[in-house]
């Protein structure tokens, strides 16, 4: 895990929480208080499901975003479980943070034909993508989303090869003219490895972290 904190409290701005869905219940409404404006924020989630086996896995898959000052919105697909969810609304509160923020429904996307989104211009060695989904069709290749800032201008989403149904993808793309952001390449591992190497410049770890997508 990786803490990030910003002591003077100049930048970032924190509101955090726990939940659980009800069984059958595909949204939640949490209010939130604190925030001055939620068009400059992201929420990042952590969920774990209740199920002892892979049957209902994407209900698991939360998506989330603030829908006003005062309220976080978290939508999944209901039905057979009841995941738990960790949240962390983000407030970008320095005006050198530039914030895009939106929704995508990601179907026929594929490692080969990705499906694009226009994004306003950015610097991609300082900006970086984060999002959160649900899906409607249970599997792993069917939940497994990946997102890249493939340009300046374009993001592409993805899963791997004919994946079946559909994805709500929530996304924040995150711009700052003092950050340095490397960008990976997709790292593959066969079934049998416990892990896969990723290599990148030298950083300093006690200001940096990373920030993935399946």
């Amino acid at each position: 895990f990786f803490v990030v904190e910003n002591p003077s409290g100049s930048d970032l701005f924190v509101v955090s929480g726990s939940t659980a869905f009800p069984t059958t219940g595909a949204q939640l409404d949490i209010p939130v208080s604190g925030v001055s404006d939620w068009t400059r924020t992201a929420v990042f989630l952590s969920a774990n499901s209740d199920q002892a086996n892979r049957t209902y896995l994407h209900q698991a898959h939360v998506r989330g975003a603030l829908t006003s000052n005062t309220n976080l919105r978290l939508q999944r697909t209901g039905g057979n479980s009841q995941p738990e969810v960790d949240y962390f609304v983000v407030e970008f509160r320095s005006p050198l943070w530039a914030v895009q923020t939106g929704e995508f429904t990601l179907t026929t996307g594929d490692n080969a034909a990705p499906q694009t989104q226009a994004v306003t211009s950015v610097d991609v060695g300082r900006s970086f993508v984060t999002a959160t989904w649900s899906c409607g069709t249970n599997g792993q290749e069917e939940t497994s989303v990946n997102v890249q800032l493939f340009d300046a201008t374009t993001l592409h989403f993805s899963r791997n090869s004919a994946p079946a149904g559909t994805c709500l993808v929530r996304w924040t793309l995150l711009s700052h003219p003092n950050i340095s952001v490397q960008r990976g390449t997709a790292v593959t591992a066969t079934q049998n490895d416990l892990t896969a190497t990723a290599n990148f410049a030298a950083v300093d770890t006690s200001l940096s972290f990373p920030v993935t997508t399946d």
